[in-house]
């Protein structure tokens, strides 16, 4: 069993780290960019919509070359409008987060699965929820991220026929693990084998968001990854 995978000491470590502030800072930004669309001009545009319609009422039985003019700046409106939209869903596309931590799982499991079915795959996986709604969004981001990571890893490496991610409540904070029958691994020498830098991934996305990951595994007895939370604290979004 190993917790916290991948010293910050290691060279590899290191240079993780470096990429994951890189990411963090783009996915914020993106972020940023996503809100000011939705919330900012997206919403602008349904307010000039609205006053546009009180507008083409108060016009009706009036000019009928205003009115058809009306109706077509309506028309280009309401295609700016879905082109914002759209814009903001690209921006987010990267990750569901957004949508919830449940519906997010489930959005990586559908990928995940249709990968693996591609690849000839015949692995089973499942989401398990037992949480209530409701998680920081900071904290939702990084279980969804942990989840990928070692969803990617039981993809590539496991060759398992069961994959189980199970979320439930525990005291103030959830706790997630993600389970497979497949062929394991020594924890104590994985991050000099291609698999150790997903693990190197997990352990500092925890870290750096005040969770705690247990990776349990040996070969031949599958893989087990533990994630609790270690601290409360943000707005409730997932």
């Amino acid at each position: 069993m190993s917790e916290n995978v991948g010293s910050p000491s290691t060279a590899a470590s290191k240079l993780v780290e470096r990429l994951m502030d890189t990411i963090c800072r783009r996915q914020t930004e993106l972020d940023r960019v996503a809100r000011a669309l939705h919330s900012g001009v997206g919403q602008t545009l349904t307010v000039v919509g609205l006053h546009l319609d009180m507008l083409r009422q108060d016009c009706e039985g009036q000019s009928a070359e205003l009115l058809e003019k009306l109706t077509a700046i309506h028309s280009l409106l309401d295609q700016a409008g879905k082109g914002v939209r759209d814009l903001a869903r690209d921006v987010r596309s990267g990750s569901p987060v957004h949508l919830g931590l449940r519906n997010a799982l489930g959005v990586l499991i559908d990928k995940t699965r249709r990968r693996m079915d591609e690849a000839g795959a015949k692995t089973s996986i499942e989401l398990r929820w037992n949480a209530s709604a409701g998680r920081p969004q900071e904290l939702a981001a990084a279980y969804y991220q942990i989840a990928g990571y070692a969803l990617e890893n039981a993809e590539r490496h496991a060759g398992a026929g069961e994959i189980l991610v199970a979320v439930d409540d525990e005291g103030p904070g959830i706790v997630m693990r993600l389970t497979d029958n497949g062929r394991g691994f020594d924890v104590g020498s994985a991050t000099a084998e291609p698999i150790g830098v997903g693990l190197i991934w997990m352990h500092h996305t925890a870290s750096r968001n005040g969770l705690r990951c247990v990776i349990e595994s040996s070969p031949d007895a599958g893989t087990a990854v533990t994630v609790t939370q270690a601290r409360a604290g943000g707005k409730d979004a997932a």
